[in-house]
């Protein structure tokens, strides 16, 4: 029996491998043409790995139930997106490039950049930090490109530190809290979630204040120099 579980244990490795071929490659196909969706990576790969269980109706029943969860688990995005659809027809996101402009001309490309990292911390750990992402990348448009690398940099570190604060940030986040539901502590709130996650979140936070601000100081130098 041992050996039986064995050959199944590899043969579900070999495939388990192999399904990240399509993953990657539907990736790389959405990078080049963004007409292509990207929630079809994860389909590609979820699909190509499930025939390493088929033969296992336990386990295959369980990934089914799983992935079933992780995606309803995003359902409440659905206005989200909606939302950011309609603000874009309405033109709210030209404003707000206007206003990070006209904010660097006042205050200087450092603070507006440690204000957005703020700002895509705290909106990242109360919504998903892919609607953030979307949300606050549309008003980048516009600047140089050393300018622009600054805000990206300050953004995505603000996407990835509001992610962990809350229990539904991130993908991460959404995992390893019902994880710990599941399997640790039926009773565990999004309360201790944010108790526990917010000394080291403040931790980072100050860390990727001052990267910032350093960040921003080099590119002024290089500018200088250039």
């Amino acid at each position: 029996m041992l050996r039986v579980m064995g050959r199944e244990r590899r043969r579900a490795q070999r495939i388990g491998a192999l399904a990240l071929l399509p993953f990657m490659g539907v990736l790389v196909i959405h990078g080049v043409f963004h007409g292509v969706p990207l929630f079809l990576a994860s389909f590609a790969g979820f699909l190509a790995a499930l025939p390493a269980i088929s033969r296992m109706p336990k386990m295959r029943g369980l990934a089914l139930r799983e992935a079933r969860l992780e995606y309803a688990e995003y359902y409440f995005l659905f206005p989200l997106f909606l939302s950011i659809t309609l603000l874009t027809s309405a033109g709210f996101f030209e404003g707000m490039r206007a206003l990070i402009a006209s904010g660097v001309e006042i205050l200087g490309q450092s603070h507006v950049a440690v204000v957005q990292f703020l700002g895509a911390t705290f909106l990242s750990a109360i919504l998903d930090n892919n609607v953030v992402a979307d949300f606050a990348s549309r008003g980048l448009h516009g600047f140089e490109v050393d300018v622009l690398r600054l805000f990206a940099m300050a953004q995505i570190a603000g996407y990835a530190l509001g992610g962990c604060w809350t229990h539904i940030g991130c993908a991460q986040s959404v995992v390893a809290y019902g994880f710990i539901q599941r399997d640790l502590d039926e009773h565990y709130t999004p309360v201790q979630w944010i108790k526990e996650m917010t000394p080291i979140i403040a931790q980072i936070l100050v860390a990727l204040v001052a990267l910032v601000y350093m960040e921003s100081a080099v590119i002024a130098i290089l500018r200088g120099r250039g």
